[in-house]
């Protein structure tokens, strides 16, 4: 099942609120030794999600637990809307996450022994919009996990891409987008949230026009991040598409 989910800058508020909680403020934690940490923010539906709105719009009406899958391990998301995973083995790991028992959405990250990963997220309806994640603090004494079975020239898990290509099918929400020289299939891209811009011969006097813009054979630019990567399939989450021309 595909999960729609977004990303969004907020780096330097992650640290702060999933690091600065004491007594009944504090993250809801499992416990575990060694591998890496994930902190994580969960907003409100509907919370606003600029730096400043963080530390003050994390209550959830839902009960939410997240799961490393394929482990033991999980934690129920706090009153405050905080929560912390330990030991999670290193390499790459999903994260499930899960309101009132039902599965809402996937987080993919790779982070080696000794890093610690930020994630802020918020339940909108049925679909898990991912804010912002950060990884960091690798143990210089492992290796990252390695990207060679992306199949996208240069892309690297987890981390920022821009492509440039076609659209082979789908809308402005969520499209396949050819892209001529990095990948021999289709990549997947969620833009449910991406803000739109339609320049050149594709330029418009609306949003409306612009996204519609979006259809079978427009050349589009994508900036967004590289969520999934396999060698025969890719999910990026974009946060910018330009439409060049139809």
């Amino acid at each position: 099942m595909r999960q729609r989910i977004f990303w969004a800058g907020a780096v330097a508020a992650i640290a702060a609120l999933v690091t600065g909680g004491c007594g009944s403020d504090s993250p809801t934690s499992s416990s575990g030794d060694g591998g890496v940490v994930v902190q994580g923010v969960l907003l409100s539906e509907g919370a606003a999600v600029g730096a400043a709105d963080l530390s003050s719009s994390a209550a959830q009406a839902k009960k939410v637990t997240v799961r490393v899958e394929g482990t033991t391990l999980t934690v129920d998301v706090s009153a405050n809307g905080t929560f912390k995973l330990s030991g999670v083995p290193s390499g790459t790991f999903t994260l499930v996450f899960l309101a009132d028992g039902v599965e809402v959405g996937r987080v993919v990250v790779s982070a080696g022994d000794g890093s610690q990963v930020s994630i802020v997220v918020q339940v909108q309806g049925s679909v898990l919009v991912v804010i912002d994640i950060k990884v960091e603090g690798t143990d210089p004494g492992t290796t990252p996990p390695s990207s060679s079975s992306c199949g996208i020239n240069g892309g690297t898990l987890g981390q920022g891409i821009e492509l440039e290509g076609n659209v082979s099918s789908g809308s402005s929400a969520a499209f396949k987008l050819s892209v001529n020289g990095r990948a021999s299939f289709p990549i997947d891209v969620n833009a449910a949230a991406a803000s739109f811009k339609c320049v050149g011969n594709a330029k418009t006097t609306s949003d409306a026009e612009c996204k519609a813009a979006v259809k079978t054979g427009a050349k589009v630019h994508v900036k967004g991040t590289l969520m999934t990567c396999a060698t025969s399939s890719a999910q990026v989450t974009a946060t910018e598409v330009k439409v060049q021309k139809d």
